[in-house]
């Protein structure tokens, strides 16, 4: 019976041929309609991915606004959406593309019953299941896609919640599976070899001049270029013959004059190339990504009857996968080229034959007829009454996992500002003085390094002031103000002075109202010279004589020394720091930063 399929890759169609192309060819040999919808990825765009982007651009321009029909039952829809997955602005205004784009498509060709089927659990494609009402939806999962890139860790929690929300879930691999696992509806379904693509004879040649070990598929950062470099060395007179696409920097390998790159071939091609090798390897890091895999090149070479060499992959360690008459499994460098030199030495047509008989029983077509098999069975009426609820419990956990991250977050920034000394070391720092010395000159600067220009602070000015005096460490006192205000702040200063007997003819006011502390130190300094000043004791607010200090270092030829304030409470409050404090402290900080980059400072 025909159906239709969407089919939600994680390749593009003209990439190295994998289990997505293959599942496609199957249905369309069962006249199938399907739309192939290629990868729109799991993590934030690249410069190395600037090819694909060329690529990509280039599809859907010569296409209609990303459809292309490329045979009777088949199209490939290459969409252009903003590439970060994640980022909630870019997910809205791409649902708005993407899922209008295949919704239209659907419409368009009158599809009913529609069965998607899902490589790629990413937050679009799941915004896509919720709507649109497919006949029943698949995910059919490769590797490990958490693992890899910077940002694409974050697909684990869409993928979890694509797992509840299919119908049925199929995993290559044991460990995928085991993570994954929901009663009825998971099933292991691991990479299958397309044995029509692999029936060439291969002949066994002991008397060869030049051995040829060889490797199909991508090269990629999983495939360990430290051991093939080791081989390199050890077989010398050995060619060894890569066959794939790169994916990544190989510069060093291109220097070794034995080993061979060719591009990627169509898959069926293949065996032209393999119908040489000597030996094929699988030179696969062990991590977190390659623990999970199951790789489709294992029962290529073995259908080709290639003797094969493997790291100790976790999957092809299982005792129902692994058969050491069959294929060999390395776990150190030393063993992986031991092991090469034995399955070289112990080739024979017996070999060949048990290998290939061991191909056939994991092919493509017995894979794909227990995928049919599967969905053509399968019922999915018997979950529908949890799926609301399950749904619901998981958004309300989530709603209260979010109240609880934001509380206890809230709690621990304001533990951290007003319980802690943090930010009071912070404002320490912005608290610069100087060891007080007589001098005949004091400059105070008032309205200045407090969280609102309208302020009493010039009142402490003027108390430190008066005391300063009385202790005989100034005789002449210039005032200046930071802003201007109904009743200049000086006047008020001054005649506070005069009243506590400071000679008003030892005081002077800086009639200007400059635009910022740098154009009031600038303006003082030209008094200061006129009058022959070369050293001065340097009152203001504790917080802002930091930033005064780095702009009075402009000026090298006055000695500048700014005092401290006789009643300073600064210190009570170092685990109990109050708001106010905070206000001032961030605005220092922040003014620093501006007159830095105003080139305000030496």
């Amino acid at each position: 019976m025909k159906q239709n399929y969407i089919i939600l890759s994680t390749l593009d169609w003209n990439s190295n041929w994998q289990i997505p192309h293959e599942l496609v060819h199957s249905l369309l040999k069962d006249k199938n309609r399907v739309l192939y919808v290629e990868n729109t990825g799991v993590r934030s765009l690249m410069i190395k991915d600037l090819n694909r982007i060329i690529k990509r651009a280039s599809n859907f321009i010569n296409s209609a606004r990303g459809f292309k029909k490329e045979n009777k039952n088949l199209t490939i829809f290459s969409p252009i959406i903003f590439p970060y997955p994640y980022n909630k602005t870019s997910l809205y205004i791409n649902k708005l593309i993407y899922i209008n784009n295949i919704k239209k498509w659907i419409e368009t060709n009158k599809l009913k019953d529609t069965i998607l089927i899902c490589f790629l659990p990413s937050p679009i494609n799941l915004e896509l299941i919720k709507n649109i009402k497919f006949h029943k939806v698949i995910y059919y999962c490769l590797d490990n896609l958490s693992q890899g890139y910077f940002d694409s860790y974050k697909i684990k929690n869409f993928e979890k919640k694509f797992v509840k929300l299919s119908d049925l879930n199929f995993f290559t691999s044991q460990k995928l599976l085991n993570k994954n696992f929901i009663e009825n509806k998971s099933f292991l379904l691991p990479a299958g070899v397309k044995l029509e693509n692999f029936k060439k004879e291969r002949k066994i040649d002991k008397k060869k001049n030049k051995k040829i070990i060889g490797y199909i598929g991508a090269v990629s950062n999983v495939f360990d270029q430290d051991l093939v470099k080791e081989i390199s060395k050890k077989f010398k007179n050995y060619l060894i013959h890569i066959v794939g696409p790169i994916f990544t920097d190989i510069s060093d390998l291109k220097k070794l004059k034995n080993i061979k790159f060719t591009k990627q071939v169509p898959h069926k091609s293949l065996q032209n190339y393999m119908v040489n090798f000597d030996i094929g390897i699988i030179p696969y890091k062990i991590n977190n990504y390659t623990e999970s895999v199951y790789p489709c090149k294992l029962n290529e070479y073995l259908a080709m009857g290639v003797p094969v060499v493997t790291t100790g992959i976790n999957e092809l360690t299982e005792k129902n996968i692994f058969d050491k008459k069959v294929f060999s499994i390395a776990h150190n460098k030393a063993e992986f080229i031991k092991k090469i030199e034995i399955e070289i030495k112990q080739d024979s047509y017996s070999k060949i034959n048990l290998r290939r008989n061991y191909a056939k029983k994991n092919s493509w077509n017995s894979r794909y007829q227990k995928f049919s098999d599967k969905i053509l069975s399968y019922d999915n009426k018997y979950l529908e009454k949890d799926i609301w609820t399950d749904e619901f419990i998981t958004q309300f956990k989530t709603f209260k996992n979010k109240i609880f991250r934001t509380v206890s977050i809230i709690s621990v920034i304001y533990l951290m500002i007003f319980h802690s000394s943090i930010v009071w070391h912070m404002g320490e720092y912005l608290r610069y003085f100087k060891q007080i010395e007589k001098s005949d000159t004091l400059v105070v600067f008032s309205g200045d390094g407090e969280d609102s220009y309208v302020n009493n602070s010039y009142q402490e000015r003027v108390l430190d002031a008066i005391k300063y005096h009385k202790l005989n460490y100034y005789k002449n006192i210039y005032l200046s103000s930071g802003r201007e205000q109904t009743i200049p702040e000086t006047l008020i200063i001054k005649s506070v002075l005069v009243n506590y007997g400071i000679n008003e003819g030892n005081i002077k006011i800086q009639k200007e109202y400059p635009s910022s502390t740098a154009e009031n130190i600038s303006y003082v300094y030209n008094q200061l010279k006129r009058d022959n000043v070369k050293k001065i004791l340097f009152l203001t607010s504790p917080f802002h004589s930091r930033r005064s200090m780095l702009i009075w270092n402009k000026y090298p030829d006055i000695d500048v020394l700014p005092i401290k304030p006789i009643n300073d409470s600064y210190r009570h409050e170092k685990f109990n720091l109050k708001f106010k404090s905070l206000k001032i402290i961030t605005y220092e900080y922040l003014s620093i930063i501006y007159n830095y980059f105003r080139g305000n400072f030496n």
